[in-house]
């Protein structure tokens, strides 16, 4: 029965000084935190960005959670837009399919 216990989550303690610890990091750093623990990439931020001028956040939540510039996440190539269009939006009539199918051939003919 002891084994079994063995991996038992985290104490209140730890957790409690685990965001503590992180709430003490700057913006930037929680959001590189964050994005390790979900297993996402992020890039280092533009330093000509018109939205967070180069810091990597454009601001903060009123809970202190920095919220994340689209600067700093990795730009889709033509075959995941392409997927994420098929994935969210189906042509509707015949129009719209046609229209789909010219751009589609013009992206992968490039």
């Amino acid at each position: 029965m002891q084994e079994e216990y063995a991996e038992v989550p985290q104490s209140t303690a730890e957790v409690e000084a685990e965001a503590s610890a992180i709430a003490n990091m700057e913006p930037l750093e929680q959001i590189r935190y964050a994005a390790k623990k979900f297993g996402s990439d992020i890039k280092d931020p533009d330093k000509n960005c018109n939205y967070c001028y180069g810091r990597g956040y454009t601001g903060k939540r009123k809970s202190g959670e920095p919220i994340a510039c689209k600067c700093i996440y990795p730009e889709m190539n033509e075959a995941t837009k392409f997927a994420y269009d098929q994935r969210q939006q189906v042509p509707r009539n015949r129009r719209e399919r046609r229209y789909m199918l010219k751009n589609v051939s013009k992206m992968i003919n490039k």
